[in-house]
């Protein structure tokens, strides 16, 4: 841990949002089931609050995305006309 402060529930706080971070990143890596198995409350506490959580305040947060015709025709217009880059990342 990198982060020193002198209240000892700040690094842990820290520590343990480090960790839940990386619970994405530690199932590309390892598989879904082994994560679960490794860490089962932090696997559960990821995908039953903070994804419920993040997709619940996206749904009530964003506005309609639904583009109108005019706007559709204008993207399709821009696309086609738009300058390629020299490679795809």
């Amino acid at each position: 841990m990198l982060f020193r402060s002198p209240d000892p529930q700040v690094e842990e706080a820290i520590a343990v949002i480090e960790a839940l971070a990386r619970v994405p990143q530690q199932e590309h890596k390892w598989g879904r089931e082994a994560v679960a198995a490794a860490w089962p409350s932090l696997h559960g506490f990821y995908y039953a609050t903070v994804i419920s959580d993040c997709v619940r305040l996206i749904k009530n947060s964003l506005p309609n995305d639904i583009m109108s015709l005019n706007q559709r025709i204008i993207v399709v217009i821009r696309r086609r006309f738009r300058a390629k880059p020299g490679y795809y990342p």
